[in-house]
């Protein structure tokens, strides 16, 4: 609503300096603004719009230019939440075995916990990227990382019991078909790459089904 009604030619810096004073001072609920981090990340969206607008032509200059001071500085909502959002042995357990989970979301939770892959590389892992061959533990060959640099990362005993399983019978169960070397190891029921967006609210879902309190899946 701040922004929608100019042409992308009319958007000038002190127009983005009010969104973002209006992002800072937004209430969504009673007491409750938005976190620091989720702000900077609005701002930065705007900012890879704006630079593009200019690498096509579309405008000369872009009006993201803000004085110190504007944006908030990097911080969690609650400073001391972050250090506090880890998962015990115990917690971890039931995630990848209680049968209150859906099999297919605790072998995600597997792969996140026992791997420690970041979203996308476990939603984005095929059945050829497991080598179970390798010595002394198997190994996935993560193609999609983060840094954009292929790495190898061991698979836990455990691990390679839960996924030996999931390829023998649990994967065949869910989708009607033995999974081939070219499909997801945990696709959704659409046989598709899971979102970063369903993925939390399934973890919430699942944690509350628990009553374990309220983590990220980037916690794992």
């Amino acid at each position: 609503p701040s922004l929608g009604d100019f042409d992308i030619d009319e958007v000038e810096s002190r127009h983005i300096r009010a969104f973002v004073i209006e992002l800072r001072t937004k209430e969504l609920r009673e007491n409750e603004k938005l976190a620091p981090r989720t702000v900077r990340n609005i701002y930065g969206l705007l900012v890879t719009m704006f630079h593009d607008a200019v690498a096509d032509g579309l405008i000369g200059t872009t009006p993201c230019t803000l004085r110190r001071g504007v944006l908030p500085k990097k911080a969690d909502k609650d400073p001391a939440w972050r250090a506090g959002a880890i998962y015990t042995r115990a917690e971890v357990e039931m995630l990848i075995s209680d049968r209150r989970v859906p099999e297919d979301r605790r072998v995600f939770y597997a792969i996140k916990g026992l791997a420690g892959l970041r979203h996308g590389e476990a939603a984005s892992l095929r059945w050829r990227q497991y080598d179970r061959t390798l010595e002394p533990l198997g190994g996935l060959s993560l193609e999609q990382t983060k840094t954009g640099v292929p790495r190898r990362v061991p698979v836990h005993p455990t691990l390679a019991r839960v996924l030996a399983e999931w390829k023998l019978a649990g994967w065949e169960r869910m989708f009607g078909r033995p999974p081939t070397d070219d499909d997801l190891v945990v696709p959704t029921r659409n046989v598709t790459e899971r979102s970063r967006q369903e993925a939390p609210k399934a973890l919430c879902l699942d944690l509350e089904v628990l009553k374990l309190r309220d983590r990220r899946g980037h916690d794992l």
